[in-house]
């Protein structure tokens, strides 16, 4: 058996790398190693790991849809904080996953549920939301470039 250093892996941007067979375990541990500050993003759905960096134009479509979202939520006098891509993991649904801008709203200080925008190249992704929408406001999906392709959601 070969092992790796998660320092030896080089994912390009625009590209992801999956990794399979890895334990929740090894999924914290990977997390951990990566730390917080870093230009990937990764997705976890039991044993399957996604971890991948976007492109300039991916980051500039979050960024044009997390103010829009800021904007309607200001205009609707709704109270919000912005989490950024926090790690959200649900063990016990062996889930984790980081979405490219999110906010509480309402009263974020004492709720679970967000608004999560998402600019998504994958099936794979798309259908770890999918499992978690109970646990969301509204998740909006989009493709890498901004054209916007289904908008998933509960609660609305």
């Amino acid at each position: 058996m070969v092992t790796l250093q998660l320092k030896q892996i080089r994912v390009p941007p625009g590209q992801r790398v999956l990794l399979e067979n890895i334990s929740w375990q090894e999924f914290e541990a990977i997390l951990n190693e990566l730390g917080e500050h870093r230009g990937s993003r990764v997705a976890y759905s039991q044993g399957t790991l996604e971890i991948m960096v976007p492109l300039p134009e991916h980051e500039r479509a979050k960024v044009i849809i997390g103010d829009l979202v800021k904007i309607l939520l200001d205009e609707l006098d709704l109270n919000w904080e912005s989490l950024g891509s926090t790690t959200f993991k649900r063990e016990d649904m062996t889930v984790g996953i980081e979405p490219d801008d999110c906010f509480y709203i309402q009263n974020h200080r004492h709720t679970s549920r967000r608004v999560i925008t998402i600019v998504t190249r994958s099936i794979f992704l798309l259908m770890i939301y999918i499992r978690l929408l109970k646990y969301l406001f509204v998740c909006l999906v989009f493709t890498f470039n901004g054209v916007l392709r289904q908008v998933y959601g509960s609660g609305l």
